[in-house]
């Protein structure tokens, strides 16, 4: 069994896991995506797809495919990653029903066999209920204000983990793990072989004001499902 494996569960294509990452700015939440994606790409020969923009994924592995965020469709039987949602979501959104369609991929993804990784700064742009349905809830350092002023529902775990978190550990994270019943912290995150520093620091373009047309249309993310990327 992988290092993942043991938290998230073995690949089910009736119940592929689903992950959420949390935690500050420069904490390693990407890596701990990529590290994710790398584990079972490599025991299940699943392609990685992740939202992203034209210049994110030119450090990345050839089995991973750009997710154009003006027109995000579903792959069928991948990985299929969100990173930094806060760049494309605001909390509002969820309210608005503007993004609902992200709760109904992650509760019917086993009719796709799509795998779902998911990280953001920013706990209120995932919805409460998607923590409900999540294989585990991974956090890495939070910030101040998020130990202090986070959601209600999770302030807990997260004060939890920046007592048991110190600054400068991308190896270590706080897991609430549904598959294994474990809550904890873990250690030795291993990295993929091709992860570099220049992955990591990467720059990210923002989606500005794309962002509302970008949601409206995830209606036909839904249509999409079972479609692969060309």
């Amino acid at each position: 069994m992988g290092y993942w494996e043991e938290y998230l569960g073995e690949y089910n294509p009736r119940e592929p896991p689903f992950t959420i990452i949390i935690g500050d700015i420069n904490t390693g939440k990407t890596a701990t995506l990529a590290s994710i994606s790398d584990e079972y790409h490599t025991n299940y020969k699943l392609p990685a797809y992740l939202i992203a923009t034209r210049n994110e994924l030119k450090h990345f592995p050839d089995w991973w495919t750009r997710v154009d965020p003006k027109n995000i469709k579903v792959p069928k039987d991948a990985i299929f990653n969100g990173d930094d949602l806060h760049k494309y979501y605001h909390a509002r959104d969820w309210a608005d029903g503007k993004v609902r369609d992200l709760e109904t991929l992650a509760r019917e993804r086993g009719h796709t066999g799509t795998m779902m990784n998911v990280t953001t700064q920013v706990s209120r742009v995932i919805d409460v209920n998607l923590l409900n349905i999540a294989s585990a809830l991974i956090i890495k350092k939070p910030s101040l204000m998020m130990a202090k002023y986070d959601r209600a529902e999770i302030a807990p775990i997260i004060r939890k983990a920046d007592k048991a978190l110190e600054e400068g550990e991308p190896e270590k994270a706080y897991i609430v793990s549904n598959v294994a019943r474990y809550e904890g912290v873990i250690d030795n995150i291993p990295l993929p072989s091709w992860w570099t520093d220049e992955t990591s620091t990467l720059h990210r373009d923002n989606p500005g004001p794309q962002r509302s047309r970008n949601l409206n249309s995830v209606g036909g993310v839904l249509k999409a499902i079972g479609r692969t990327f060309k």
